[in-house]
C-alpha cells in the first residue's frame, strides 16, 4: 500500500550489484543515467585509492549470515525501498527531497 512516503537509499556499497534493477525502474532516462553515474563515479574514485568497494562486500558478518554475494547483499538493502516503487531522483549527499512520485 503506497501511503505517499519517501524512501531515500543513502549507501552507494549497499546498492551496488542491484544499481541496473534500480535504474530500470526510474522515471525517467536521465535520473536512471544519474543513479548509474553516481555508482561508477564512487568505484572509479575508491579505486584510484587503491579500494574495491565490491571485493569488501559482503562483509565477513554478512557471510556467516548466509550472504554469497554484494549482488545478494544489494537485493536485500534495495528491497527496503519497495518492490516496485519508481526511482524519481538521485540527489547528492544530504541534499532535501524535493519531488515524490
Amino acid at each position: 500500500m503506497d501511503l505517499g512516503a519517501s524512501v531515500v537509499l543513502g549507501e552507494i556499497a549497499e546498492i551496488m550489484g542491484a544499481e541496473h534493477l534500480l535504474a530500470a525502474r526510474a522515471t525517467s532516462a536521465d535520473t536512471s543515467a544519474r543513479l548509474l553515474r553516481v555508482i561508477n563515479r564512487v568505484e572509479t574514485e575508491a579505486a584510484a585509492l587503491g579500494l574495491d568497494i565490491r571485493g569488501t562486500q559482503p562483509s565477513p558478518g554478512n557471510i556467516r549470515g548466509g550472504l554469497t554475494t554484494i549482488e545478494e547483499k544489494s537485493l536485500g538493502a534495495t528491497h527496503k525501498a519497495g518492490e516496485r516503487t519508481p526511482l524519481e531522483d538521485v540527489i547528492g549527499y544530504a541534499a532535501p527531497i524535493t519531488r515524490k512520485a
